[in-house]
């Protein structure tokens, strides 16, 4: 990455916003070890970045930011177009409910697939 930033936003288009397949993608960069082989008859070990460490740190800041509001409501902010504006809009809080409902998606998709448990892993 030399020391670029992935942003949220960039990390959840990749995974066409779903979150289970936002945090794989971030659970296969955190859990890659430079030294495991795929299988014992593939012979040599999978190519890593020289740059692992900051990649990894790089995806795990960008997975922490999509919960952001960035993230949840960005198909109208690409549209440029903030439901508030159409004919009757939504309250401040019809926007934290859907708020909190993207965020409770993400929190079951990172537990279908574990990524916490990869999280912790890094972090030990």
């Amino acid at each position: 990455t030399g020391g670029g930033v992935l942003r949220s936003e960039a990390l959840w288009e990749w995974a066409s916003g779903d979150g289970l397949w936002a945090f794989i993608l971030a659970k296969g960069v955190l859990s890659y070890i430079p030294s495991q082989r795929p299988t014992a008859s593939a012979g040599a070990a999978l190519p890593s970045p020289l740059d692992l460490d900051e990649l990894q740190r790089v995806v795990m800041m960008a997975a922490a930011g999509f919960a952001s509001p960035g993230v949840a409501y960005r198909d109208e902010l690409e549209a440029d177009l903030i439901a508030d504006d159409l004919d009757g809009g939504f309250t401040m809080s019809q926007r934290n409910i859907g708020l909190g409902i993207h965020r409770a998606a993400l929190a079951a998709a990172a537990v279908d697939c574990c990524f916490l448990e990869t999280v912790a892993e890094q972090a030990s």
